[in-house]
């Protein structure tokens, strides 16, 4: 499992993406129409995500006349939902586990703190 956690328009890219494979439409066409459409900003913003996408290894692709030429999702760029998720889950586990071990070092150090207090409880406090 390789994850690496997109920002919020790497994955609605990684959506689109596989959302448009899976319709079986026409890559090239869909991409030279959205990049028609686009300002300069967007457009750099776009171009910016797909490399976040290739760089992350969720996607490989090759670019001809200025638009992705051809797309394809890897492996991890499928399962990153899945991956994410189990991520996620890993996480909370380990805070959970994190805040057990403070809460019981916590009662530890109360405890050994109370020993002098028992030792003159004992003696009688001489």
């Amino acid at each position: 499992m390789t994850y690496q956690e997109l920002s919020p328009q790497g994955e609605a890219l990684l959506k689109e993406i596989i959302g448009l494979q899976t319709s079986g439409k026409d890559n090239a066409a869909h991409w030279n129409e959205r990049f028609q459409n686009l300002s300069f900003q967007e457009e750099n913003l776009l171009r910016h995500t797909f490399r976040e996408l290739r760089e992350c290894g969720y996607i490989k692709t090759q670019w001809a006349d200025n638009i992705p030429y051809y797309l394809a999702v890897t492996v991890d760029g499928q399962n990153y939902e899945a991956n994410k998720k189990a991520a996620k889950k890993a996480e909370r586990k380990l805070s959970r586990r994190e805040w057990r071990i403070a809460v019981i070092s916590a009662i530890i150090g109360g405890m050994v703190g109370l020993i002098p207090w028992i030792c003159t409880l004992i003696g009688g406090g001489q």
